[in-house]
């Protein structure tokens, strides 16, 4: 085992900041590794930066609040309004912090069930980036969905919120200039920054990690995966728009969501915790839960043929 410090970064702004602190609560409860955490500001208030710069880790571990010059070709993207500019900042962390050969980047919806220190001792060798595959999680139709938009279904296409950086090699081979380059020709990713990555790497510059280190879970969890035993939980339905109370109900989902209460509850963000929590949001989500299933099996039997009759 490597005694260095793991070194984590998180890129966010104001909304997201409560949620990047559940995250290194969760690590650091669930690690006896020692840890270097650094948060790109991409539009933080200073009330939250002093909350944060006051927050005492314990164990040596420490926190960070890094600025980022802004880019314009990060800023001028055209977004959907759910995607903040933050999600492109990941792509310069090579650059940012120099001093280090090595980086884990996550994003701000992700809760530790375990040690993370297994996903960064992981070996990188010269590939330039470890991630985790996609598909397990969404199945064939959504390898399907990629296709279209230019990725090979016989390559893999991981997920950016977890990345494992070789970050000298990515400043060797100047990766960041590389995803700008593809941004700029490119203003219809879907999935921005994951598209600029997975093009970048291609096929021979990635380590393929195991999906516990990228476990994203929707509401409805497959049968295989109500048992698992993630290290890393990517949320793809936010837990915080959900009463506390109420997440029991949700089944598997409920069992990883109640991760996320149980770590922001000791970050300097508890006594303002439920802010993101409203009826109309807990609502939806309920609304979803029942009958999502419905609505996918009536789209994908009963829509999809009509449609195909309609072309016809």
């Amino acid at each position: 085992m490597n005694d260095n410090p793991i070194v984590i970064v998180f890129s966010c702004d104001d909304r997201y900041v409560q949620h990047a602190a559940a995250a290194i609560a969760s690590i650091v409860a669930h690690s006896k590794r020692s840890f270097r955490f650094y948060i790109l500001d991409c539009g933080i208030s200073k009330k939250k930066i002093e909350k944060l710069q006051q927050w005492n880790l314990g164990n040596g571990n420490t926190l960070t609040v890094t600025a980022v010059m802004k880019n314009d070709v990060f800023e001028r993207y055209r977004l959907p309004s759910w995607y903040p500019p933050a999600i492109f900042y990941r792509l310069t962390i090579a650059n940012l912090f120099p001093q280090y050969d090595k980086a884990l980047y996550l994003d701000s919806d992700i809760i530790a069930a375990g040690d993370v220190g297994e996903l960064w001792d992981v070996k990188l060798g010269d590939k330039w980036m470890g991630g985790v595959d996609e598909t397990p999680f969404f199945g064939k139709w959504y390898a399907v969905g990629r296709a279209k938009r230019g990725f090979s279904l016989d390559k893999t296409y991981f997920n950016s919120g977890v990345l494992l950086m070789n970050t000298k090699m990515m400043r060797l081979h100047r990766f960041a200039e590389a995803c700008i380059r593809i941004l700029e020709q490119n203003q219809n990713f879907v999935f921005p920054d994951q598209d600029a990555v997975c093009r970048v790497l291609g096929e021979d510059r990635y380590v393929r990690c195991d999906t516990k280190f990228n476990c994203m879970l929707p509401l409805h969890v497959k049968k295989e995966f109500r048992d698992f035993q993630p290290t890393l939980m990517h949320y793809l339905q936010k837990p915080w728009v959900l009463y506390p109370w109420l997440i029991q109900c949700f089944g598997a989902y409920g069992r990883f969501a109640q991760l996320y209460w149980k770590a922001v509850r000791r970050t300097p963000f508890a006594d303002e915790a439920e802010q993101y929590v409203s009826f109309r949001k807990t609502a939806r989500v309920v609304w979803k839960f029942l009958f999502q299933p419905m609505e996918t099996f009536f789209r994908m039997h009963v829509g999809k043929p009509l449609t195909k009759l309609w072309k016809r």
